[in-house]
């Protein structure tokens, strides 16, 4: 059986400075055959790219979240400075996507305008690499969309990570031919409009993350999170979609050959 690939995890957390070699081995031990580490600015970028270097099963995103826009374009020199560090870290070997990236609305912690104008940066950034995106939406699904439609002839590519949206949300996102990703949240018990939206996603359109430490499934809810979870939220999916747990594994590791091409 293709093994498991958990495609969003922060493993340079502080979180994990005491155990992070023992929590990706009891990952391993769970069948997860791959983590995906993702940036959300330069340092952390920097970070999930060394993972990357030191164990064979991590690849790395790199990017800068939409909380931290306004830090990244508070002054010019160091912003051009950050481009051209990110800029380099595409050019590694395993780096596979472009990310963390995309539109929070229900922080206040950034500028909207300075939010739009960064991810617009990594969409480009995206289509020119070559590599695909891997979006934050938080409460700004219109103008998300509404962005990635603006580059729909250049074709761009890849997954809204930890979908929290409703069906009708999924189409528009299916529809400009992204990816959904879902993580501990499906195996809540109030999530029956995220467990709609799994049940509706067509099965080549979609991936298994913990978005660790963040987010634990129900299981392990309140506690620390970590890669080895990502099997609570395989469960439910297959519960969900009563597709075996196989030929959905397969699939979903395909998936991720498709897009990420690992």
């Amino acid at each position: 059986m293709d093994a498991l690939v958990d495609t969003h995890v922060h493993l340079d957390d502080e979180a994990f400075d005491n155990d992070r070699e023992a929590v990706i081995q009891r990952a391993l031990d769970a069948g997860v055959s791959m983590l995906f580490a993702i940036g959300i600015d330069l340092k952390t970028s920097q970070r999930a790219v060394a993972l990357a270097d030191q164990y064979s099963e991590v690849y790395a995103a790199v990017g800068i979240h939409p909380c931290d826009a306004d830090t990244f374009f508070e002054e010019k020199a160091k912003a051009e400075e950050a481009c051209q560090a990110l800029d380099a870290l595409y050019q590694h070997p395993k780096v596979i996507a472009v990310g963390e990236v995309g539109l929070d609305y229900y922080r206040d912690h950034s500028d909207p305008k300075n939010q739009k104008k960064c991810f617009e940066c990594f969409i480009s950034t995206s289509i020119e690499k070559k590599l695909p995106l891997v979006i934050h939406n938080r409460e700004a699904g219109d103008d998300t969309v509404e962005l990635l439609m603006h580059y729909r002839s250049d074709s761009p590519r890849g997954v809204f990570h930890c979908f929290n949206g409703d069906r009708a949300f999924a189409k528009q996102v299916l529809d400009l031919g992204f990816y959904v990703s879902f993580a501990g949240p499906l195996t809540y018990p109030k999530s029956d409009l995220l467990r709609d939206v799994a049940s509706y996603v067509p099965v080549d359109r979609i991936f298994v993350e913990t978005d660790c430490p963040y987010l634990a499934p129900q299981k392990f809810r309140g506690k620390r999170n970590e890669p080895a979870y990502v099997n609570h939220v395989f469960e439910k999916l297959a519960e969900i979609r009563e597709e075996s747990a196989q030929d959905l594994q397969k699939r979903l590791r395909q998936n991720v050959r498709d897009l990420f091409g690992v």
